[in-house]
């Protein structure tokens, strides 16, 4: 098992400009082609997607809809063994759709959904995405 770090995924999901080492590029798409071909398999973590949608999309501005579609098409791969695999793939789903939530806020509503729990936030952008009840405190005032 291979945990993989973010600059592997972004530089699977980049075009490599001139002045990229090209080792870099080969290395990443190599480490994918494997997995894809059944020779290793992959794990990595939800702070780590979203280190790859934030460098994606504000340094390389990759519209979220190709982010949302390559890191889905990574992810399902049979070789990904992700614990919280399916949690990331809805929250890059409702990321891509929604364009006023952030991952993480898309991240952390897709938890809440899908576990069945309450979701406490302040943000009312979030709060009136979310499907999960919103927690609201009790006040004595």
């Amino acid at each position: 098992m291979i945990v993989v770090d973010a600059n592997l995924f972004i530089r699977s999901m980049t075009e490599q400009s001139p002045d990229d080492d090209p080792w870099l590029f080969e290395t990443a798409t190599a480490l994918f082609r494997e997995a894809r071909e059944g020779k290793l398999s992959f794990t990595t973590s939800e702070a780590i997607i979203a280190e790859v949608v934030w460098v994606l999309s504000g340094r390389y501005r990759v519209p979220r809809g190709t982010i949302a579609h390559q890191l889905r098409s990574l992810l399902n791969m049979p070789a990904c063994r992700m614990p919280t695999r399916s949690l990331c793939i809805h929250a890059l789903s409702a990321w891509a759709t929604h364009r006023p939530l952030s991952f993480v806020d898309a991240l952390v509503s897709s938890m809440a959904e899908t576990e069945g729990h309450d979701l406490a936030t302040l943000d009312r952008e979030l709060a009136r995405y979310t499907s999960a009840d919103v927690w609201i405190a009790s006040s004595d005032r």
